[in-house]
């Protein structure tokens, strides 16, 4: 079977796993703003906060702090 790359991003991961930015951002306990600027990638989330949020979306920690590819078998 043949690798393909996916590109994902975290509006796109926010989405999919149901959630409005609101939502995210009170289940992670931080503003909407917050979640606007790391989707936006005008600010970078703390580790604990970058863990929080991957558990929540149900995606990679690695999507997270490396990138927005992820290899899909």
């Amino acid at each position: 079977m043949e690798n393909t790359t996916q590109i994902i991003t975290l509006a796109g991961a926010r989405v999919s796993a149901g959630f409005t930015q609101q939502e995210a951002a009170n289940r992670i306990k931080v503003t909407k703003q917050t979640i606007v600027n790391w989707e936006a990638g005008k600010t970078l989330p703390t580790t604990d906060k970058a863990q929080e949020m991957a558990d929540l979306y149900r995606i990679p920690l690695q999507f997270i702090i490396f990138g927005k590819k992820s290899t899909v078998a």
